[in-house]
């Protein structure tokens, strides 16, 4: 198994089917086109070597104008997370509880996304990225950025409350 492969298998990624579609700016757009694509770009400054998310129109760093969008693996480590019991809006009621990491990228810079499974979710856990597609017309289609656990790397604890979240298998017939 690859750097790149979650250590899991974990059927399709539930979604929030009514979940509005994200507004797109200028500096917004070239991530969700990534997204699209199955790409996480970020931004990069030649000046400081810093790496950001979400683009912006200068380095918070050192002040350089602009910056250099690159394609990165996005697998890193939860630096910390929320998981709400009760959806923040009635668009994710479906999906609660979920978790919602600030995840630190290998090789610099962090990104915010829901991580699955919920229950696995501890700061500290490694995780790879995936790709969750909310279907829609071609101006309320997107793709959303979600994060797998690397079951290996779990708290015990976690596990098991995890395990509980997945489907039953099917009655065999």
């Amino acid at each position: 198994m690859s750097e790149m492969e979650p250590d899991v298998n974990i059927a399709a990624i539930a979604i929030a089917v009514n979940a509005p579609p994200p507004t797109q700016d200028e500096h917004s757009a070239p991530f969700w086109a990534g997204l699209a694509e199955r790409r996480i770009v970020i931004q990069h400054c030649a000046q400081c070597d810093h790496r950001r998310f979400p683009r912006m129109p200068a380095c918070p760093y050192c002040g350089a104008a602009g910056g250099d969008d690159i394609v990165v693996p996005g697998t890193g480590t939860v630096y910390s997370f929320v998981r709400p019991n009760r959806a923040m809006t009635p668009a994710y009621a479906e999906l609660a509880p979920y978790a919602v990491a600030t995840v630190d990228l290998d090789g610099g810079g962090r990104m915010f996304g829901r991580v699955v499974p919920a229950a696995a979710c501890a700061i500290g856990v490694r995780v790879t990225p995936d790709f969750a597609d909310h279907p829609g017309t071609d101006a309320t289609a997107w793709t959303e950025l979600v994060f797998r656990v690397h079951v290996a790397d779990a708290p015990v604890s976690t596990l098991a409350a995890a395990a509980a979240e997945l489907p039953a298998p099917a009655p065999e017939q």
